[in-house]
């Protein structure tokens, strides 16, 4: 249940919460998820059976719906220079143009289950020269095996040197049959990317709705968890509280409050649990208008 209502805004930045990642690529003209790997090569399912594509497949990441039981520690991570010669001289004394374009990454994984067939995909941020640019993520899948619990795996992957100097890192995501596993380092990158194309589809929805020059009612774009503290959740366990959330023109949430309550513990966690939702904000005589939302809670 949704009501409209005209106001100012500003926009706070959230601290996202940890989603699992989804793999996909692309196969004869569509998007499958991957659900393996071979090698560097991705492996998919298509008409009911396993293809494992080339390793210069492509791999985009999305949201995924849950994550795959267990828990990866990953430590000892680093990477090294692959030298352009064997000769020591040679490397030491290369110009620019001839510096290193590949990478070693080691790591040792160690889960607390067994979990067989783990694969990871390597990501990164490759260099840009414009800050508006669209949100691209490098992406490459490598083949682990078979993890068992307690017990340390160390992995070298050669991957590609995205810029010069110490350039981006490499963050390590690993997977189980097409979903993810939790494991340490897991947030350095993946949420704020998955925000960034969230937020990317958003401004292009609103842009869309603004091209049909109607009017058009708020709308939730992305819903999250709340998270609500147990305290709060205890204190109003099978009640239900209507809750008005306040947005901006952007989509970001400017505050969320309990209509009829005053209780500065539930607006506290109200104003952070929102504060993660997107929405689509109302379209009135053409224009974007800031508005708000009364969302019923059930606690």
């Amino acid at each position: 249940m949704l009501t409209l209502a005209i106001g100012a805004q500003t926009v706070a930045v959230p601290q996202l919460p940890d989603r699992p990642a989804a793999a996909l690529t692309m196969y004869k003209d569509r998007l499958c998820p991957v659900v393996g790997a071979e090698g560097n090569a991705p492996i998919i399912f298509a008409d009911g059976n396993q293809v494992a594509l080339g390793a210069s497949a492509s791999i985009a990441l999305s949201v995924g719906d849950r994550y795959a039981d267990g828990f990866v520690a990953i430590a000892d991570v680093y990477s090294t220079d692959v030298p352009i010669s064997n000769d020591p001289e040679t490397a030491a004394t290369s110009t620019i143009e001839m510096k290193a374009t590949m990478v070693d990454v080691r790591a040792s994984l160690t889960p607390d289950i067994d979990i067989p067939d783990v694969y990871a995909i390597f990501i990164a941020y490759p260099p840009t020269k414009s800050p508006d640019a669209p949100p691209v993520l490098a992406a490459v899948v490598h083949k682990i095996g078979n993890l068992g619990a307690g017990r340390q795996t160390r992995i070298s992957v050669r991957l590609p040197k995205l810029g010069q100097g110490e350039g981006p890192a490499w963050s390590i995501l690993v997977f189980d049959a097409g979903r993810q596993v939790r494991s340490t380092g897991m947030d350095a990158l993946l949420p704020g990317y998955l925000d960034r194309i969230e937020t990317a589809a958003l401004r292009k929805r609103i842009a869309d709705r603004l091209g049909k020059g109607a009017d058009a009612p708020i709308g939730v774009f992305r819903q999250m968890p709340l998270g609500l503290p147990d305290p709060v959740k205890a204190k109003y366990h099978g009640t239900t509280v209507k809750v008005e959330v306040r947005v901006g023109t952007e989509g970001h949430v400017v505050w969320a409050r309990p209509v009829g309550l005053s209780d500065a513990d539930l607006v506290e966690a109200l104003n952070r649990g929102f504060s993660n939702w997107l929405f689509l904000p109302p379209i009135k005589d053409g224009a974007v208008a800031p508005g708000s939302a009364i969302i019923p809670l059930k606690l």
